[in-house]
Order: structure tokens, then sequence, then C-alpha cells
């Protein structure tokens, strides 16, 4: 007898390595988002068009492949912890542009590595993409809703980063 497995992919969780910050002792730690909604980023192989006597010959491919920006919706947790933290790495990027005295920051210290975690309602790990240089261009509004009796906090961000690969289990 075949049983047919009911799995569905409902839970995505960003996980980010130790997010730098100037206002916290804790700024090795990782920070996990609980997402709700997210894409996994269009890659794109350009494309560079050869021209014989003026007649289009063909369009070549370009050995490197762009990535397009992430962006993702998250819930923000009760405390505001998670929000605040994405803040922070936002601030400490731009540190040091404001304040002359943080000049030793490097642009390798902005960057993190991430990965979203794609796993069935059954826990079990579907998919994971890895993302290497990451570091946070944007972080929205925070949206304060109210849905069926629930105080649901919520935000938005957009991450930039140098690639990414894809495991799945086997």
């Amino acid at each position: 007898m075949t049983t047919t497995s009911r799995s569905t992919p409902t839970n995505f969780d960003l996980t980010l390595s130790r997010l730098p910050s100037l206002t916290s002792l804790r700024d090795q730690d990782s920070v996990t988002l609980h997402i709700f909604e997210t894409v996994i980023p269009t890659m794109t192989i350009p494309s560079i068009e050869n021209r014989w006597m003026s007649i289009l010959a063909r369009s070549d491919p370009i050995l490197d492949i762009q990535y397009d920006d992430w962006t993702f919706s998250f819930g923000i947790d009760s405390n505001f912890e998670n929000w605040i933290a994405l803040y922070n790495w936002l601030k400490y990027i731009t540190s040091s542009s404001i304040d002359p005295d943080l000049d030793h920051i490097v642009p390798e210290d902005n960057t993190v590595r991430g990965s979203l975690i794609v796993s069935d309602n059954y826990k079990n790990k579907l998919l994971t993409v890895n993302f290497y240089d990451v570091w946070i261009s944007s972080l929205g509004e925070v949206r304060l809703t109210y849905r069926d009796g629930d105080m649901i906090l919520e935000g938005s961000g957009t991450l930039k980063y140098s690639h990414y690969d894809i495991t799945v289990p086997e």
C-alpha cells in the first residue's frame, strides 16, 4: 500500500550570523527571523551581443551570474529584539560615515552569512538556501496590525549578498 505524504513547506526561518552592532554586547549572537513572505531571488546570466558586419550574429552568455536583491517580510517578536538587531546592524554599516572616530570599520565587518531554512509542517528540513557576504540595505516600516483578535507586528527588509547556494537533505 502506498501512502501519500501530506507535508507542505510551511516554515521559513532566516538565520543571520553575528550581526555587528555598536550598541550591543551580544554582537556575536545570531538572529533568527520567522519569515512569512519571501522569494528565493532571481539568478540571471547576462549576455552580450556579438555582431559581424553590422548583423547580429548571436548572443553569448557572460560567465558571471547576477543576483537580485532579497526582500522578505517577518514577524517581529513582542520585545522588538529581532527588529532592533536589524536596526542596529543598519546603523553600524553607516556609522563610519557619521562618526569619524569609527573609520576603523571595514566593509568586511558589515557582512554576515545568512541561511533561509524551509521546513515542512512536520519540521523536516526541505531546503536550505545559504547566502554569502550578506548586508542589510533596507529595513522597512513596522506594520502594526490587528487580525482575528491577535496583534501582529510585521516588518520587512532587503538584503544584498554576493551569491547563494542551495542544499537539500538526502
